[in-house]
């Protein structure tokens, strides 16, 4: 039995990433079997896959620079504690007939030991700069959960399409194994009728030889149901030492599923729109604030500190003074003239804001082009449903009746092998068929925005 090549390709794809996570993973053997349902498996890996991890401390980064922002806009606290060994004074020249002198005098004016004590209180008063950044606060956390929700929207999407894929797996595994039993079952009573000289031998080699080509094909579903496990635990962000088990029937996930109204498509419901959308708001917020750099800005300040200057090192004797300084101002920065600086990055963001429109503008269209692909390939994956689940019980019928003609005399051992090879690759289209209508339906309900 066959998987579905877009299964083996992803698969065969995750081989690599995952022989590398096992290497790393921990050591220690974990022997409790987890059973998940798909709903289960996607929130174990809301909290435990590295992207949607990531995306949840992206946000968290942003939050902190939005109070980055705001800090800068209030008051700014410093203290400063300086001391100052004047091991060697400077010698100042006083020159001759200064005071009365009759030559230059050499003198050494301060005192060895210097330290000073102060204050700093700096408080931004006009900045057009921070105003803007307080509006774009907002804008700057939207961008961020935007990008998280689609985070979360694709691992629930490969989740899905991981869990589907080692169900189907499973169930490949399944058949077989069913397949196998039956097989022996005929092989063995025919192997007594040639015993009994009732039947030729070459029957029996038929059977053997029908038998042995299913035990290859239930080795390779085995192998490919564990590396499926395997695929859908590194999508989870579990350990590859913890036995998993899965919950879940590809029929009745047919039967949960079978609700084909999906409702209207409208193209802003997708969360990649509203993130465009988001993404020109804070480039225009950005634009401001170059522009802003044009405009004046104001800082008060305020300072209060004490002096000492000794001969010796003795700061620590309170019984000697310290002498207060006080000082209080602002500062008015107007720009005049940068060369046409901030024009040019100005004309940048606008150019920048210009290609994000142009990808609004052309969202719509992709948008809808996706969803009636999307819709279009999940028509074709239903109707090929429906001719599969013919084909099956005709496939059941012919080889029920030929296992009967086959044991009153009436078939030959050949058609008995063409019709269980015809019911093997039968029930792996079936299965194939399923996997593939479940992701197709989950592309239409992202195209939609409902994933």
């Amino acid at each position: 039995m066959k998987l579905p090549n877009t299964l083996l390709k992803g698969l065969l794809a995750m081989l690599v990433a995952i022989s590398t996570f096992a290497a790393n993973a921990q050591t220690e053997t974990l022997t409790d079997t987890v059973t998940f349902t798909l709903e289960q498996a996607q929130a174990y890996a809301f909290e435990h896959n590295v992207s949607i991890m990531n995306a949840a401390l992206d946000t968290r980064i942003t939050k902190m620079r939005t109070v980055e922002i705001l800090s800068t806009g209030l008051p700014q606290i410093s203290s400063k504690l300086n001391y100052q060994n004047n091991f060697k004074l400077p010698v100042n020249i006083i020159p001759a007939g200064a005071f009365g002198n009759p030559e230059d005098l050499e003198v050494r004016f301060g005192t060895s030991n210097n330290a000073t004590l102060s204050v700093e209180v700096n408080q931004l008063i006009l900045d057009g700069r921070y105003f803007i950044g307080l509006k774009a606060n907002k804008a700057f956390m939207a961008v961020s959960q935007d990008q998280q929700e689609l985070t979360e929207i694709e691992v629930r999407e490969e989740i899905a399409k991981a869990f589907y894929g080692a169900l189907v797996a499973e169930e490949s595994r399944s058949i077989l194994e069913a397949n196998i039993k039956t097989i022996e079952r005929l092989q063995f009573e025919t192997s007594q009728l040639y015993e009994a000289g009732l039947t030729e031998e070459l029957d029996v080699d038929r059977l053997t030889l029908s038998l042995n080509n299913l035990r290859s094909k239930y080795m390779e579903a085995e192998n490919a149901a564990a590396l499926a496990l395997n695929v859908l635990k590194y999508q989870m962000g579990m350990s590859q030492n913890q036995p998993l088990k899965l919950t879940g029937d590809l029929n009745d996930m047919l039967i949960m599923n079978a609700d084909t109204s999906f409702g209207e498509f409208n193209f802003e419901n997708r969360v990649e729109y509203r993130l465009l959308k988001t993404q020109l708001k804070v480039r225009g917020y950005d634009a401001q604030q170059t522009r802003a750099n044009y405009f004046p800005s104001l800082v008060g300040f305020f300072g209060y500190g004490f002096n000492a200057q000794r001969e010796a090192f003795n700061f620590f004797d309170f019984n000697l003074p310290w002498f207060q300084n006080g000082y209080a101002g602002f500062q008015l920065n107007i720009p005049i003239f940068d060369s046409y600086k901030n024009g040019a990055v100005y004309q940048q963001k606008r150019l920048d804001m210009m290609k994000i429109q142009n990808n609004i503008d052309n969202f719509g269209n992709q948008a809808t082009l996706q969803y009636r692909n999307a819709l279009t390939d999940f028509k074709n994956a239903s109707l090929e449903y429906q001719i599969q689940v013919g084909n099956l019980e005709l496939a059941e019928k012919i080889f029920n009746k030929v296992t009967i003609m086959n044991k009153e005399g009436l078939s030959s051992s050949l058609e008995l092998a063409d019709a269980e090879s015809s019911l093997t690759q039968t029930q792996a289209n079936y299965t194939n068929a399923i996997y593939n209508l479940l992701v197709k339906r989950i592309a239409v309900e992202k195209a939609l925005g409902k994933l």
